[in-house]
């Protein structure tokens, strides 16, 4: 495997939220050449990549935090106390992330030919940290959760991302058709 190629999920790790995050950069980057590269890029298009990254942090993200902090925080020790702390780290800068996408958004729109710039590398910027945080996480958190955590904590777990998957299809729909829309060959 390459070092540009990023490895796959550990066996515990959510699978679903592994490819929605894949799709979800691989579009970020396509949109963001586009950009960058001066082509004409639709704003109807980058807003929906904004909304789109909106929700995977409300509807999926945070919601993966909470229930891995309900499920782990009461173990003795709080051995993945740590852990958790780079996630929360993670999310503020996935806020940040939307704030500045909404503020580039705005000069997009309006023409403004620098604020493309800044949108375009700010979408990438994301893309490629989300990916390395799902690198992380898998590496340090999750194939870690596979090894002697008590059962019900195990089970807990996988009831709640199988709650989490079901109630962020809306996020999986929305991505799939946005990719489907405005793929590279759309503009």
């Amino acid at each position: 495997m390459s070092e540009d190629e990023p490895s796959k999920p550990s066996s515990s790790a959510p699978r679903w939220e592994w490819t929605l995050l894949e799709t979800l950069s691989e579009g970020f980057h396509s949109l963001a050449a586009h950009m960058s590269g001066g082509d004409k890029v639709f704003p109807e298009r980058v807003e929906e990549a904004i909304e789109i990254h909106r929700r995977f942090l409300v509807e999926v993200y945070h919601k993966e935090l909470d229930l891995l902090n309900r499920s782990l925080s009461g173990l003795p020790g709080q051995p993945f106390a740590s852990a958790l702390e780079h996630c929360r780290r993670q999310e503020e800068a996935a806020e940040r992330a939307s704030e500045v996408f909404h503020k580039a958004f705005k000069g997009f729109k309006a023409g403004d030919r620098a604020a493309a710039k800044e949108l375009a590398a700010a979408l990438v910027q994301e893309a490629d940290r989300w990916m390395e945080h799902r690198r992380w996480e898998d590496e340090n958190l999750y194939r870690r959760l596979r090894r002697g955590l008590p059962k019900e904590v195990r089970a807990e777990l996988a009831e709640g991302h199988k709650k989490i998957h079901a109630e962020g299809a809306g996020v999986e729909v929305k991505l799939t058709s946005w990719t489907a829309r405005w793929g590279p060959s759309s503009d």
